[in-house]
């Protein structure tokens, strides 16, 4: 094993992160994933946070809800529709 499984194994994960498939397989199939419509903004004022992107999911200042965060994916249906896109190949 090398590179960055290797990497991940050793901090204690059992895979790697596989964030641009996600969001293809999200734009295919968002059923698997778990989502909530939140509010994000950029940072523009901030001297140490300028360009921080900041979302609102928790606090009680809630933000206008302009878009979605992945919090949790079907890790069994994930890796099976890879898998099976994969093997199309």
């Amino acid at each position: 094993m090398q590179g960055g499984l290797k990497h991940y194994h050793e901090l204690g994960y059992k895979g790697v992160a596989l964030h641009d498939p996600a969001a293809v397989l999200y734009a295919v199939d968002d059923s698997i994933f778990e989502t909530h419509h939140v509010g994000i903004r950029v940072e523009t004022k901030g001297q140490i946070t300028l360009g921080k992107t900041v979302t609102d999911l928790y606090s009680d200042k809630q933000f206008e809800h302009n878009a979605y965060i992945v919090t949790n994916v079907n890790r069994d249906a994930f890796r099976d529709k890879i898998n099976t896109l994969m093997a199309k190949f």
